[in-house]
């Protein structure tokens, strides 16, 4: 599983956020910062950077999801997954790109935690494939209205996450920081993202596969361990909040505060 060696396109990054001087932003500068330290390798100061976004900017969910990576890189998987469960909860989920998920599946593999790469797999395609369908239809016909209608609105005003309103499923990510939108640019836009959705979908089933198969192995382990106990944990130290398994009711004042406790894989179920 080597697909990962190269992690964020940091050049591609500091090239796709176009704004003017007047719409000068300090979030937007601390995130060019990061990505800054994060290509030169220094993965703790771009880290620090990171956490200085603020969690009310459009550019929170960029510095979580990139943060992400950096842990990623770092070995710091419970880090990396505390960062990416907020970004890929029901709040955020619509502003994720798809590498953000597979990403999260990548890492709960890498952990062993096979129950989350499962809740992952179905995650990745029903919120990627209601946007492959629109970016597929605004390639189809650039010239549109609503194309057109969102290009206008652009240039009326700056605009951010919160003013796309449900259509953000159905234009490209981060258009909206882009200066001088055109349809054609709009095209292009679709069709760059059309190609990374199905990189990662790729990707995400070759963790599907990989799944398949280290859950077979470990069934077989689990039937042979005869010693097999599991760990006792003390009620008093146990904070229970009424959720029903299964739930994806997220509280918003988690959001960010994600803490994931890991631990190794079984010994021959590392990868």
């Amino acid at each position: 599983m080597m697909f990962l060696v190269k992690g964020l396109k940091i050049a591609a990054l500091l090239s796709v956020v176009a704004v003017s001087s007047a719409h000068a932003d300090e979030n937007l500068s601390l995130l060019q910062s990061a990505r800054k330290l994060y290509g030169q390798g220094k993965l703790e100061q771009a880290i620090e950077k990171y956490n200085s976004v603020s969690k009310e900017s459009d550019f929170w969910v960029d510095a979580a999801e990139e943060k992400a990576w950096a842990h990623t890189k770092n070995r710091q998987y419970g880090k990396a997954l505390a960062e990416l469960k907020s970004v890929t909860s029901p709040v955020f989920i619509r502003y994720a790109s798809s590498e953000a998920i597979m990403l999260s599946a990548f890492v709960d593999l890498k952990i062993c935690n096979y129950r989350g790469v499962a809740e992952k797999i179905p995650l990745f395609k029903q919120t990627m494939l209601p946007r492959v369908e629109a970016l597929e239809e605004l390639v189809k016909n650039s010239n549109s209205e609503f194309v057109k209608n969102w290009i206008q609105k652009s240039k009326d005003k700056k605009l951010n996450y919160a003013d796309l309103g449900p259509d953000v499923i159905k234009l490209p990510r981060l258009f909206h920081r882009h200066k001088n939108m055109t349809p054609k640019k709009m095209k292009s836009l679709a069709q760059e993202e059309l190609k990374e959705i199905s990189k990662n979908l790729k990707k995400m089933k070759i963790i599907e596969v990989e799944l398949i198969h280290r859950t077979q192995i470990s069934d077989v382990k689990l039937a042979q361990d005869k010693d097999l106990k599991f760990d006792k944990k003390d009620s008093k130290d146990l904070l229970i909040f009424p959720v029903k398994e299964g739930s994806q009711e997220i509280w918003l004042d988690e959001i960010g505060k994600f803490e994931v406790e890991t631990t190794q894989c079984p010994e021959g179920d590392k990868i």
